[in-house]
């Protein structure tokens, strides 16, 4: 059998018999054939509305950016919490699997682990967009739905089964192109971002409503996901440009920002997505005054961020909140928002009607999914500031119910 078969054989063959013999063979082959269907449909996504609810996290817990998965994690285990561990009377197990970043096949195989040996019915994640890519044709042919951060790729709206908060990747940065032509009177840019699909897309939106208000994109750079050695990025960098629009994950853009500062480059830094905890404090006095915009951050003043990260910080040892955290603790409520509207069915078809009558106030703002089954929520730019003992994103200017512009 082939990786994307089954994990059992549900096709027993019957052998020459006697005539007796044979009506045995054949009645026996059918308790058995009946008996390993079971086995195989209870392990393929099929809905099962009763019995325990299996909720896989799918996100990175090994190699590369292995930080995302206990991130993540922390969401969803707080999301469960508060939900007493149970959705429409059904208790939910949690079931963990790794994301491979730089290995896609990888993630297809965990994905095909929790779905046909753990039995898991709704999925939260994968996080990077390559690894979504990966897995959507086999999620497509199982009764699976998926609620991924980050990634969310024109090719996966509309399949129904990938709901994406809290936006889509090319709609991500849009307020920010005509922020920087028409509040900061930037004429010109450069860019830089990780070479994969999430990298190249989450940039689309600004350097095109950059370049519709008269702007000019100068130079773009694409780092290959792995690369430590961010130098010679550093290095070749146009230095005529207004200003560098970059999004790299935290540890790369930390990274980045010392070869940076090392050249004596003063040009200014726009981070999309900002840099989450903990690097960012670690490089705040880098990029203290530095702009970004960020669909979420700790520093958001509306009441359910506030009562999140109290929330978090007292199951999580004080620990203030980053953008993972937030993301997946969104995605898992959103989920269990889904299925309660369902009223307790985890039926793709019951789900799908579902997902787009829900409306959250979340810690990014109010928000809901749209018919392409994608978060409209907030955007907002942010200041990095010291404050305190810490660093923070102080919000400058939020720009809410931003459209997924297809």
């Amino acid at each position: 059998m082939t990786e994307s078969d089954q994990v059992m054989d549900c096709t027993p063959a019957l052998r020459n018999r006697t005539p007796r013999r044979r009506l045995l063979a054949l009645a026996l082959a059918v308790v058995v054939a009946l008996a390993l269907t079971s086995a195989c449909s209870s392990g393929t996504g099929a809905s099962d509305d009763s019995g325990p609810l299996k909720v896989g996290i799918l996100w990175p817990f090994n190699g590369a950016y292995s930080n995302y998965g206990p991130d993540g994690l922390a969401g969803t285990q707080l999301a469960l919490q508060e939900a007493g561990m149970k959705v429409s009377g059904r208790t939910i197990e949690l079931v963990k699997g790794s994301e491979d970043v730089l290995d896609p096949a990888n993630t297809l195989r965990e994905a095909k682990r929790l779905v046909q040996q753990e039995g898991v019915t709704i999925m939260i994640g994968p996080v990077f967009g390559s690894s979504q890519q990966a897995v959507a044709a086999y999620f497509k042919t199982t009764n699976v739905m998926a609620f991924v951060p980050f990634g969310n790729t024109k090719e996966l709206a509309g399949r129904g089964n990938f709901i994406g908060w809290p936006t889509l990747d090319t709609s991500f940065s849009t307020p920010l192109g005509g922020y920087m032509a028409d509040q900061l009177h930037y004429k010109s840019i450069a860019t830089l971002a990780p070479d994969y699909v999430y990298g190249h897309n989450v940039l689309v939106g600004a350097t095109q409503t950059f370049t519709q208000a008269g702007g000019k994109v100068v130079q773009q750079q694409w780092v290959p996901l792995g690369t430590t050695d961010l130098l010679p990025y550093a290095s070749n960098l146009d230095r005529n440009a207004d200003a560098l629009v970059m999004w790299l994950v935290p540890q790369d853009a930390a990274s980045f920002v010392k070869s940076f500062r090392s050249l004596g480059i003063k040009m200014p830094i726009i981070f999309v997505n900002g840099v989450f905890d903990p690097t960012f404090q670690s490089m705040g006095s880098d990029i203290v005054d530095s702009l970004g915009i960020v669909d979420w951050s700790a520093g958001l003043t509306n009441a359910a961020n506030k009562t999140f990260a109290a929330d978090f910080a007292k199951a999580n040892k004080g620990q203030v909140p980053n953008n993972q955290n937030a993301a997946a603790y969104v995605d898992t409520k959103l989920a269990l928002a889904t299925i309660e509207k369902a009223g307790g069915s985890t039926s793709f078809e019951e789900l799908k009607k579902a997902v787009t009558q829900v409306k959250l106030d979340t810690p990014y703002g109010p928000g809901h999914i749209d018919e392409n089954f994608l978060g409209v929520t907030s955007r907002t730019i942010v200041k990095a500031v010291h404050q305190g003992s810490r660093y923070v994103w102080e919000p400058v200017k939020t720009f809410d119910n931003v459209p997924n512009e297809l």
